[in-house]
């Protein structure tokens, strides 16, 4: 019973506004006669130009957003390079001056060359994703019928790919390379008379 009611009233009110807005079109198409017989025409192609800008602006928007995604990630890959170069460096001057001193290094030669592998397939990932993301800004503009909502899942799977690595980097540092470098602490160092 109540919700019949509702719907009485605002049946009634959409019915008054909808006859008020008629009513003022009807005055202006009486006053001038430059204007259209149908001035709810008007209206519509006002709400087409309407809809029109605001696509165009979401489109520049979205391109705005994803060329702003490409820079980040170009900053970030260029960061995480830096990062990973400087691990890899200072693991070799460790495993340097570790052999110098006697110290057993090969476990941590093993870990080194696993971590290069790791980082050199982080490289093509990056590249995959900054892609997918170049090919997802080329459908942005309204005429793709779903190719954009595609090609931007597929960027984000390459993401999930890139932040998994980045990951797997990570953990690999802390859970093996690490405890090899504590390991490592605590080695007695052969010397040259002991081997001999």
């Amino acid at each position: 019973m109540k919700t019949n009611t509702i719907k009485t009233v605002v049946l009634l009110f959409v019915i008054s506004i909808s006859l008020s807005v008629t009513t003022v079109y009807a005055k202006q198409s009486t006053n001038s006669a430059n204007k259209s017989q149908f001035p709810h025409l008007n209206l519509l192609d006002l709400l087409n130009q309407k809809k029109e800008d605001w696509l165009e602006s979401r489109c520049q928007r979205i391109t705005k957003r994803i060329d702003k995604k490409i820079e980040n990630y170009d900053s970030v890959k260029k960061r995480y390079h830096g990062i990973y170069q400087g691990i890899q460096n200072r693991l070799d001057n460790l495993i340097k001056r570790a052999q110098k001193a006697g110290y057993d290094v090969t476990k941590l030669q093993e870990d080194k060359a696993q971590l290069d592998d790791k980082v050199k397939n982080l490289e093509p990932l990056y590249d995959n994703y900054i892609q997918k993301l170049k090919d997802t800004k080329s459908y942005a503009c309204g005429q793709s019928e779903g190719q954009f909502a595609k090609s931007l899942q597929e960027a984000r799977a390459e993401l999930k790919k890139l932040r998994d690595a980045i990951f797997d980097i990570r953990t690999f540092y802390q859970t093996t390379i690490r405890p090899d470098i504590r390991a490592l602490k605590d080695q007695k160092p052969t010397t040259n008379e002991e081997e001999k």
